[in-house]
């Protein structure tokens, strides 16, 4: 090693000399960037994860709003025994119908997105509950069912809904 420094001019020495420091430099920068670099990747992807979320607390807030008020008018209709409210309840389902519709777009776009696992698991809770609207709607409109257990079933299908993005 001793022989190959004694060969180099002064000139070719001080270039070794400052060339290693430099490559490490190099490298160093090299591996800063990169890093900056996927931290930016991650802050993009966790970026998109929270305007999804947000958009889907929007919409599960206008949800909630429309099946708090089909609640109330389905218990009204349950307490006049049918023979009031009727076109209310009608039109508030249609209601609720269209805020849960975006929802459930919203609830599609949030699943694929890079979220946990307990919010898919509540996003499947909330599923099979909505699932039964149908057939509560049924027995509130043929009286078949007393108002407590309709607001019940209004109150835990509302407060799936708020689980998600609690």
């Amino acid at each position: 090693m001793q022989a190959l420094l004694e060969r180099l001019t002064l000139k070719q020495r001080l270039q070794v000399l400052v060339a290693i420091p430099m490559a490490m430099v190099a490298l160093y920068s090299a591996f800063v960037v990169h890093g900056a670099w996927q931290s930016t990747a991650a802050i993009a992807a966790e970026s998109r994860t929270v305007a999804a979320l947000s958009q889907l607390a929007v919409a599960t807030s206008a949800a909630v709003h429309e099946l708090q008020k089909e609640r109330g008018r389905s218990s009204a209709f349950l307490g006049s025994k049918g023979r009031q409210f009727a076109t209310e309840l009608s039109e508030q389902r249609r209601q609720s119908d269209a805020a849960l519709a975006t929802l459930d777009a919203l609830t599609t776009t949030v699943r694929d997105a890079a979220v946990g696992e307990g919010v898919r698991r509540q996003f499947a809770a909330t599923g099979q509950r909505q699932a039964q609207l149908r057939a509560m709607r049924e027995r509130v409109q043929e009286l078949g069912v007393d108002a407590p257990e309709a607001i019940a079933f209004y109150t835990s299908l509302i407060a799936d809904h708020l689980a998600v993005v609690d």
